[in-house]
């Protein structure tokens, strides 16, 4: 709980349903504020912007049309731990796990199960979660007809497509 009040005194979400229930989340069970919920307005996710980044790079993993029924909290953690290694250029070419170990400290990070990711080994394709319920012609099937976009670089892998083919 004291991580809690001091890494999130706010809450900027969007009007999902699973946050139609501020008080719920704002109050713990004794009525102390916990935090303050703030919604974005319909239709405007640039208003929170890093979460829609995440969003996408979740979605290099997890194609949409591709269920998170079958993901385990370890899934999670693996997915989000690379994540979090991937620079930001908005960061200064930091990744989101050093920016907040300078400013929380490693105690937050590891009681949430963070690891550390080698730039070298960040991975932001399906294969890093491959699963027996996720078949290869699934995968196949969706980049034969979404090519992934070469733009994108995993700082400092230069050649992505090197590591996603080493990773096949």
């Amino acid at each position: 709980m004291q991580y809690f009040l001091s890494v999130m005194p706010l809450l900027l979400t969007d009007n999902g349903s699973e946050f139609s229930k501020p008080k719920a989340l704002e109050f713990d069970r004794q009525g102390n504020r916990r935090t303050h919920i703030f919604y974005c307005d319909p239709s405007a996710p640039r208003q929170k912007g890093s979460a829609e980044k995440n969003h996408e790079f979740i979605r290099y993993v997890l194609p949409k049309g591709i269920s998170f029924n079958g993901l385990s909290q370890t899934d999670i953690s693996l997915l989000m731990n690379h994540i979090n290694f991937y620079s930001r250029e908005s960061l200064g070419n930091k990744c989101p796990y050093n920016m907040f170990q300078f400013l929380y400290g490693n105690d937050i990070l590891s009681s949430l199960g963070c690891h550390k990711i080698a730039p070298n080994d960040v991975i932001l394709t399906p294969t890093l979660l491959r699963k027996q319920q996720y078949s290869p012609n699934t995968f196949l099937a969706f980049y034969n007809s979404n090519p992934p976009d070469i733009s994108i670089k995993i700082q400092p892998v230069q050649e992505w497509h090197l590591l996603w083919q080493k990773n096949r």
